[in-house]
């Protein structure tokens, strides 16, 4: 049997028909989610926000579940916390073997730029995606811009 994927999740992209989850193997990928101090505290949120998201996050992660997905999901109080999405990537590359890392594209700047950094250091092919859930892509908008 061939190494799974990981596919990472991020707070505001709990939908079914997330790019990242397009060709998911339920028997096979491991889908990561977490909930990180970095996200949660980078500009100031309403702790209720930041609740209702942890709250949509762990709904989601249960419905991938019960479709039979494995699900790593790092809650924010776990011990083992690196409080960063790339620190999770790397604990969970280092926790397993995996073939590649699958993700869509985030609506972040900042934590763009710390995804494209891990790509080149991930150590094993790390794919982005196009977020399809815009009404037009990124080169899209830069030939229209």
């Amino acid at each position: 049997m061939s190494q799974p994927t990981l596919r990472l999740v991020l707070g505001d992209q709990l939908s079914a028909s997330l790019s990242a989850l397009d060709g998911l193997d339920p028997a096979h990928d491991v889908v990561l989610m977490a909930e990180v101090r970095d996200e949660a505290t980078y500009v100031r949120h309403h702790k209720q926000k930041i609740a209702l998201i942890f709250a949509a996050m762990r709904s989601f992660a249960a419905e991938l579940q019960a479709r039979g997905v494995t699900v790593r999901y790092v809650r924010i109080d776990a011990p083992e916390n690196t409080h960063s999405i790339v620190g999770e990537l790397h604990r969970a590359l280092d926790d397993g073997a995996y073939a590649s890392v699958v993700m869509t594209e985030c609506g972040e700047w900042r934590l763009a730029q710390a995804l494209a950094a891990f790509a080149g250091v991930a150590g094993v092919p790390v794919e982005i995606r196009a977020d399809r859930r815009f009404i037009c892509s990124h080169e899209r908008f830069q030939r229209w811009a």
